[in-house]
């Protein structure tokens, strides 16, 4: 019997951050998966990105495979009314490997992407400030109190553990109807279960949402630049619903990750990662 292997997340940071040589044979032993959120990343960083293009590539061509952003997983999944299948979308990583063997450029639609995570920047500040104001209005007891809590970052862990249980407990169907309203005509056979990518989408979402919450009522303002930063974050951690584990080196999206999906492995480095994660192809 073939057994699947491990699926690995990589983010900017590790890949940034490891050096040339090790990412490529990594890349050659492992089932490792670059997001559409990491090319965006690279496209525009404005330092050394013609080099991060090139290990790109590079990575590419070496054996990592492509997966899409959790905009167009989320679509398909209202659109076909099932869960999504495998992360990997195996035409397109051929289709860019065969333009990168030509020495061909790739093209891609920045603008897309761009508009998709400022929308969610928007959304998450939005709800954010919806939350804020209803508690002060209407539950003036309860701010006084979550003012008293420690927002130290030395039990953020903890905190974040209690809003992805606050999120757990709510109805699948429910939460992500209310939240994703619209996208599909049929939404009484949509997000059935937690096996739904779309689950996973609205409730990592609503962990940061509730972390906001907590340090706005605690007197902390979240900016614009922050949420950004938390957006490209998510987008890492929704992929989780479908891999084994996730390379990242940011704290904040390491906590977010081991809070929403405790059974799941969150590495920092490329050597943390255990041998079971190492392909045997047959």
């Amino acid at each position: 019997m073939t057994v699947m292997p491990k699926q690995l997340i990589i983010d900017k940071d590790v890949f940034v951050g490891t050096k040339h040589d090790d990412l490529c044979n990594f890349a050659k032993n492992h089932f490792l998966i670059l997001p559409e959120v990491l090319l965006y990343e690279c496209l525009t960083t404005q330092r050394n990105q013609e080099n991060l293009l090139d290990r790109f590539r590079q990575v590419l061509l070496a054996g990592a495979c492509i997966c899409p952003n959790i905009k167009s997983i989320i679509n398909k999944e209202a659109k076909e009314l099932s869960p999504y299948g495998s992360l990997v979308d195996l035409t397109n990583t051929e289709e860019i490997r065969s333009a990168y063997m030509r020495k061909d450029g790739i093209s891609y639609d920045l603008s897309a992407m761009s508009e998709y995570l400022d929308g969610n920047t928007s959304e998450l500040l939005n709800v954010t400030k919806g939350f804020h104001e209803e508690i002060a209005s209407k539950h003036s007891g309860i701010l006084t109190a979550i003012r008293k809590l420690d927002n130290s970052k030395t039990i953020k862990e903890e905190r974040f553990k209690c809003w992805a249980q606050l999120v757990n407990r709510q109805g699948v169907h429910t939460l992500a109807g209310a939240n994703l309203r619209g996208i599909t005509e049929t939404p009484e056979k949509y997000c059935l279960s937690d096996e739904w990518v779309s689950w996973h989408f609205v409730r990592v979402t609503y962990i940061i949402i509730l972390e906001y919450c907590f340090l706005t009522h605690s007197g902390a303002s979240i900016g614009e630049d922050r949420a950004a930063h938390d957006c490209r974050d998510a987008e890492y951690v929704y992929l989780l619903s479908r891999a084994d584990g996730l390379l990242t080196r940011d704290s904040d999206c390491r906590l977010l990750a081991k809070a929403a999906f405790p059974e799941k492995d969150v590495f920092s480095s490329l050597d943390e990662v255990p041998e079971e994660y190492i392909c045997h192809w047959s």
